[in-house]
C-alpha cells in the first residue's frame, strides 16, 4: 500500500458517508487478471501502454509486460532495482522508464539502465514522469520537486527551484503543469512559471494529484482528490462532479462519461449528470482503484489495490446475475410486459422482475416450497397475463398481483413444461415432457396424437399448428388430428424452437443447427457449424430485420442470409462475452429484443443483455516475431549486435552455417480485445509457395531447409466479417551453401577448368607455333636462296643487257648527224636507260639477303643521294647513319617502301627545286631497341618552296609517295622551309626484327 493511503483511508471513512452510492442490478463484463493469469503482483499502481501495443502494468512487486495472454515480469533481482515499481511511463521512443523508491530506470527491451538524480539527502522515490513536446523527461520526486535530464542518459537535475510542495506535473506542448500543495496550478513557459488558479491556505482536499489531457476535447483535465478542474486556453474551471471520496485515477469515454477510481471501487459520472457506483457487485473491485487507462483499441483498463488489473472491452453487455440482485444465474426464460418490463424465470430461484431503471424485484409463487421454484418458460399474454411452466411444480398464472395454479386436481395436467406459445385464435399452447396442449379460458384440451416429449410450437395457418418434438416435426390439425411433417434437416432431432423470418421457417435443433425451411419452394437449407455457427445445439432464434439472432448452447450468434442464385448463404458472426470464450450457454426459448433495441438473453450465467449499438469493432491484430530457434537453441544477440525492432533481443538479419538449417519460429498475435480469437498463417519465401492455413498454433518448424535465401512471413488474422489481417511481418536470413557449394568455389572450379584448358591450349598452340616457324625457317631459307639466286641472275642478265643497251646509244650519239631533235631523243634514250639501270640496281640490293637491316636501307638512300647530286649544281649533304640500325631488321616491304619514299624526295628536289643546297636526316627514340617507335625522316631544300604553304599533291611521284606511306602504316606532310624552300617530313613506326 502506498504511504499516502494512510492519510486517504482515514479521510475517507468521514467522507464516504456523503458518497452518492447509486445501487444497480446490472453487471458489466469485466475480465480480471490477477496473479493466478500471471501477474507479477495484484497491488497494480500504473498501467501504460507502448508503441507495440503491449501493456505495463507497474505493482508493488514489479512490472509486468502483457500481450493480452502472455505476462513477462520483472522485479529486483530481474533487472529492478526495487520490486516496488511506483510509475510507469512510455516515451516517444519506445523507451519504458519505471520509477520505484529507490530512483529511476529505463529499459529498450534488451536492458534496464539506471539514471542518477543529483538531488540533495537520500535516495528519493519517483511519484510522477511526464514528457514535454521537445522530448525532455521531467520526474517528481518524493521531495515534491522537479528534476529534468539536459542530456541523453545524462543525471536528472533540479529544475525551477522556486517551486516547492509541487503534488503533480504534466508537460503538454512546450509548456509545463505543476500542481503546488494549498496554493494551485502554475503554468512554465519560456522560462517563467505563471499562475493558473490560487487557493492559499484552503482546504487541503484541494490538492491536485494529477493531470490528464483530454483525449477528445482540446484541455487538460486535472484531478484533485476529491474534485476535478477543466483547464482550457490557461483557463482553469472546476467540473461540477458530485464525488465525495478520495479521487485515485480518472479516465474520459468517447461518450462524454467520466470514471473516476478511488479508495473504494470507481464511479461512473454520466451525461445526465448521475453518478454511478462500479465496484465488486458489478464485475469490478471495491478495493481502491489506483488507474483507469484506454489503450489504443478502446479497451478499458482498471488497476486495482489487492485485486489485479481489470479489462472491460465489450460495452454492448451488461450482466444480471445473483450478485447484482437476481434470485439464480441459471435464467430459463425471459419475456417483457405491456410496461417494458423484463420478467426472468430462473431454474434455482424463481420469479424476477427487472424494471426499466435496473431495479429488481424477486417474486415467490408458492411460499410452500421451500428450495424454491424452478421456472422453465413464461408468456405474456395478449390479455396481460403472465404465464408460468415450472418443472414438478405445475403452470401458474400471475394475475392482478396474485399467483394462480392452473390444473392443479387434473391427474393428467403435466406438473413439467417446455414451452408457452400464444396464437391468434387466442389459445395458449403448451408443451410439455408429456406431449403437448392447448387452453383457452383456462379450460385445457390434450392433443393425445402426439406421444413424445414436446418442446415448441408455431402457428402454420388456421387450420395447422406445428409442433417440436424430440424426434421431429408433427403437424396438429384443425380437429386435433396429428401427422408427421418430413422437413429435411429436422427429421430424428429435438426441435427446441420455431420462428418464422419472410419466406422462410427457422427450425432450432438440438444437433443440426438451424434449418431454413422455404414455405414457398419446399426447400431447406442448414446453417451450422460448417458455416461458423459456434454449436450445432440451437436453443433459441429472434428474426430482426434482416438479422436472425440465435442462442446456442457456445452463445449468442447474428446471421446474415445472402441469396446466391437459387441457393442462399449464410454469414455467421459470434457474439461472446469478454469472460467466455465458448458462450455464454442459452436456453431454450429464452431472448427477446426491448424497446431500445437491446437483446435479453437467459443463460446458465444469468441474464446477458446486448445492445448492438454499442458493440466495438475489433481492430486488426499486430504480429510479432518472438523468438527464432536453431535446433531448439534460442537464436539472440549473440548471433548479431543489431535488433529487428524494440523490446526484442533477436538480430535483424541471419547468415546461418549450412548445419543449421533447422529452424523454429514463434510469434506472438496482439489484440488485447479479444486474444482467444487470434490465428496466424505463415510462409516461408524460398520454401513454400503459399500461406499456411490459418491456425492458432503459434509456433512453424522448418526442418532441413536446403542452402539459399529465405525470407520467413507471417500474418496475424481474426476471422469476422471481412477477416481482418495484421501487417505482414517479414524477416529474412540465408543459410549458407557448404563450400563446395558456394559461388566463389564453382567459379575457382570453373577457373581452373579454363585455365587448365588454356594451358593445355596454350602447350598445343606453342607446338604448332614451334613447328610453323620451322616451317616458316625453311621456307625462309628457301626464301633467301631464291633472292639470292635472282639477284645474281639479275645483276648477270639486266645489269650486262641495260649496260650494253648504254653503252650502244653512246656509240649511236657519235655517229649519227648533229641533229639537235635526234641527240635530244638520244639523251632521253640515255637517261632512261641510266634510270633502269638504277632502279634495277635497287631491286637487285633488296632483294640480296644481306641488306636487309634498316642501316642498310638508309644507307642505300644516302648513297642514292650522293649519286645524283653528284652532277649537279646542288650541295647535298646528310647525317651520321647511327650504327644501332643494324640490329634492326624490318620487313623488306618496309624497307622498300622507306628507300623508294625517300629516293622521290630526292629526284623532285633535283628536278624542280633549283636549291642550291639539299639535306636529308634520319632520327629515332633512344630506346629503339626496346621499342623500334617512329622513324623519322627529314627531307629538306632551299628552293623555291612551297606556294602560300600549299602543296600540289598531282602527279604520279607524290601520289606514289602518299601511297606508299599508307601501305606501311606512317604518314608524310609537306611544309615551307622558312625562310625558303621545302620541308618534307616523314613518320613511319619502324616494325620490329623479323630475323
Amino acid at each position: 500500500m502506498k504511504p499516502e493511503h494512510i492519510v486517504w483511508i482515514f479521510l475517507n471513512l468521514t467522507l464516504i458517508l456523503f458518497t452518492p452510492f447509486i445501487s444497480t442490478g446490472q453487471k458489466y463484463d469485466f475480465v480480471n487478471y490477477t496473479i493466478e493469469n500471471g501477474l507479477v503482483q495484484s497491488q497494480v499502481n500504473n498501467i501504460v501502454q507502448d508503441q507495440h501495443g503491449r501493456l505495463w502494468i507497474s505493482t508493488l512487486g514489479g512490472l509486468s509486460r502483457f500481450d493480452g495472454k502472455e505476462f513477462t515480469n520483472y522485479n529486483y533481482g530481474k533487472g529492478l532495482l526495487h520490486s516496488l515499481a511506483e510509475v510507469v511511463y512510455v516515451s516517444h521512443d519506445n523507451t519504458i522508464w519505471v520509477g520505484s523508491n529507490d530512483g529511476i530506470q529505463t529499459y529498450d527491451g534488451v536492458k534496464f539502465r539506471s539514471i542518477e538524480f543529483n538531488a540533495e539527502g537520500q535516495r528519493k522515490a519517483v511519484i510522477d514522469i511526464t514528457e514535454s513536446a521537445d522530448h525532455s523527461m521531467y520526474v517528481l520526486l518524493s521531495d515534491h520537486k522537479i528534476y529534468t535530464q539536459k542530456s541523453i542518459n545524462g543525471k536528472f537535475e533540479k529544475f525551477a527551484d522556486s517551486l516547492k510542495n509541487i503534488t503533480g506535473i504534466f508537460a503538454d506542448s512546450n509548456m509545463l503543469y505543476a500542481a503546488i500543495y494549498k496554493k494551485g496550478i502554475s503554468r512554465y513557459s519560456n522560462g517563467i512559471w505563471t499562475p493558473l488558479v490560487n487557493w492559499q491556505n484552503q482546504d487541503t482536499m484541494l490538492n491536485i494529484r494529477m493531470f490528464e489531457k483530454s483525449r477528445f476535447k482540446n484541455g487538460i483535465w486535472a484531478i484533485g482528490t476529491t474534485k476535478l478542474f477543466w483547464i482550457e486556453n490557461n483557463l482553469v474551471t472546476e467540473f461540477p462532479v458530485n464525488i465525495k471520496t478520495l479521487i485515485l485515477s480518472f479516465e474520459e469515454t468517447s461518450s462524454g462519461e467520466l470514471l473516476f477510481g478511488t479508495l473504494n471501487g470507481a464511479y461512473k459520472y454520466k451525461s445526465d449528470h448521475s453518478v454511478e457506483y462500479i465496484g465488486l457487485k458489478q464485475g469490478l473491485s471495491d478495493n481502491a482503484i489506483n488507474d483507469i487507462y484506454t489503450d489504443k483499441e478502446g479497451n478499458m483498463w482498471f488497476g486495482s489495490d489487492g485485486n489485479g488489473f481489470y479489462r472491460y472491452h465489450d460495452r454492448s453487455f451488461i450482466i444480471y446475475d445473483q450478485t447484482t440482485g437476481l434470485h439464480g444465474n441459471v435464467v430459463m426464460s425471459v419475456v417483457k410486459d405491456s410496461a417494458q418490463n423484463i420478467w426472468a424465470g430462473t431454474l434455482e430461484g424463481g420469479l424476477n422482475k427487472i424494471q426499466k431503471d435496473g431495479h429488481i424485484t424477486n417474486m415467490t409463487i408458492d411460499p410452500t416450497i421451500s428450495k424454491g421454484e424452478k421456472i422453465n418458460c413464461l408468456n405474456y399474454s395478449s390479455e396481460g397475463i403472465l404465464w408460468i411452466g415450472t418443472i414438478n411444480n405445475g403452470l401458474w398464472q400471475y394475475v392482478k398481483n396474485k399467483f394462480i395454479r392452473l390444473g392443479k386436481d387434473m391427474m393428467q395436467f403435466p406438473r413439467s413444461f417446455t414451452s408457452l406459445e400464444e396464437l391468434s385464435d387466442g389459445y395458449m399452447w403448451i408443451t410439455s415432457p408429456k406431449g403437448v396442449m392447448r387452453m383457452k379460458n383456462n379450460r385445457p384440451e390434450f392433443i393425445t396424437g402426439i406421444k413424445n416429449s414436446c418442446f415448441s410450437a408455431y402457428e402454420w395457418n388456421k387450420d395447422s399448428v406445428i409442433i417440436g418434438t424430440s424426434t421431429g416435426l408433427m403437424l396438429v390439425h384443425a380437429d386435433l388430428s396429428c401427422t408427421p411433417l418430413d422437413i429435411e434437416g429436422t427429421k430424428g432431432f429435438l426441435i427446441g424452437t420455431i420462428k418464422p423470418w419472410k419466406d422462410f421457417i427457422i427450425f432450432g435443433t438440438s444437433e443440426n443447427g438451424l434449418i431454413f425451411w422455404n414455405k414457398k419452394t419446399n426447400k431447406s437449407y442448414t446453417c451450422n457449424e460448417a458455416n461458423g455457427l459456434t454449436s450445432n445445439m440451437t436453443f433459441s432464434v429472434l428474426p430482426d430485420g434482416e438479422t436472425i439472432y440465435t442462442g446456442t448452447i457456445n452463445g449468442l450468434n447474428r446471421i446474415t442470409v445472402k441469396p446466391a442464385g437459387d441457393d442462399i448463404t449464410f454469414q455467421v458472426t459470434p457474439i461472446s462475452s469478454s469472460n467466455q470464450k465458448l458462450g455464454p450457454e442459452c436456453n431454450q426459448n429464452s431472448i427477446l429484443k426491448d424497446s431500445k433495441g437491446c437483446i435479453w438473453l437467459g443463460t446458465t450465467n444469468g441474464i446477458y443483455q446486448y445492445d448492438p449499438e454499442k458493440s466495438l469493432a475489433l481492430t486488426a491484430p499486430k504480429i510479432y516475431l518472438k523468438s527464432i530457434d536453431i535446433f531448439s537453441r534460442p537464436v539472440d544477440s549473440t548471433f548479431a549486435s543489431d535488433s529487428l525492432f524494440g523490446q526484442t533481443n533477436i538480430p535483424s538479419g541471419l547468415t546461418l552455417k549450412p548445419n543449421q538449417n533447422h529452424l523454429t519460429f514463434t510469434v506472438s498475435g496482439l489484440l488485447l480485445s479479444a486474444p482467444e480469437k487470434i490465428k496466424f498463417q505463415y510462409y516461408l519465401v524460398g520454401a513454400d509457395t503459399i500461406y499456411t492455413e490459418a491456425s492458432a498454433i503459434p509456433t512453424v518448424i522448418y526442418p532441413n531447409l536446403i542452402p539459399g535465401h529465405y525470407t520467413f512471413k507471417a500474418k496475424a488474422l481474426v476471422e469476422a466479417y471481412p477477416t481482418l489481417y495484421s501487417d505482414e511481418l517479414s524477416y529474412t536470413f540465408v543459410i549458407n551453401p557448404p563450400f563446395y557449394q558456394k559461388t566463389w568455389f564453382r567459379l575457382s572450379f570453373i577457373a581452373a577448368l579454363i585455365l587448365m584448358g588454356a594451358l593445355i591450349q596454350k602447350y598445343r598452340m606453342a607446338l604448332k607455333n614451334k613447328q610453323l616457324r620451322m616451317v616458316e625457317e625453311v621456307r625462309k631459307q628457301e626464301q633467301i636462296k631464291i633472292q639470292q639466286r635472282t639477284s645474281e641472275d639479275l645483276h648477270d642478265d639486266l645489269g650486262n643487257k641495260i649496260t650494253r643497251l648504254s653503252l650502244l646509244t653512246e656509240i649511236l650519239q657519235t655517229k649519227i648527224s648533229p641533229d639537235e631533235d635526234q641527240h635530244k631523243l638520244l639523251g632521253q634514250i640515255r637517261e632512261n636507260i641510266q634510270g633502269l639501270y638504277m632502279g634495277t640496281k635497287d631491286i637487285i640490293w633488296a632483294l640480296a639477303p644481306n641488306h636487309n637491316s634498316l642501316s642498310d636501307a638508309v644507307q642505300r638512300i644516302v648513297n642514292f643521294g650522293q649519286e645524283i647530286f653528284q652532277d649537279s649544281s646542288i650541295q647535298f649533304k646528310t647525317g651520321d647513319i647511327d650504327p644501332s640500325f643494324k640490329a634492326l631488321k624490318p620487313p623488306f616491304e618496309f624497307s622498300r617502301n622507306v628507300i623508294m619514299i625517300s629516293k622521290e624526295a630526292l629526284h623532285n628536289i633535283l628536278k624542280h627545286s633549283n636549291a642550291e643546297h639539299a639535306s636529308i636526316e634520319f632520327s629515332y627514340p633512344i630506346n629503339m631497341l626496346d621499342d623500334p617507335g617512329i622513324l623519322k625522316i627529314e627531307v629538306k631544300d632551299d628552293g623555291i618552296g612551297l606556294n602560300g604553304n600549299q602543296v600540289n599533291l598531282k602527279g604520279n611521284g607524290l601520289d606514289n609517295m602518299k601511297k606508299r606511306i599508307e601501305r606501311i602504316g606512317g604518314n608524310i606532310r609537306f611544309l615551307s622551309n622558312m625562310p625558303s624552300g621545302t620541308k618534307i617530313l616523314i613518320e613511319v613506326k619502324i616494325p620490329h626484327s623479323v630475323g
